[in-house]
């Protein structure tokens, strides 16, 4: 677990099927855009 208030978030990938896939994150105050890349 990570602590509050770390600013990381934390994903659980184990159910993901390899593959690519893009993921976006939004708050009030910001966008944030990214790649992630499951390789098993």
């Amino acid at each position: 677990m990570l602590p509050i208030g770390s600013g990381i978030e934390e994903i659980n990938t184990a159910l993901f099927l390899e593959g690519a896939y893009a993921w976006k994150h939004q708050t009030a105050s910001a966008t944030k855009n990214g790649k992630l890349f499951i390789i098993k």
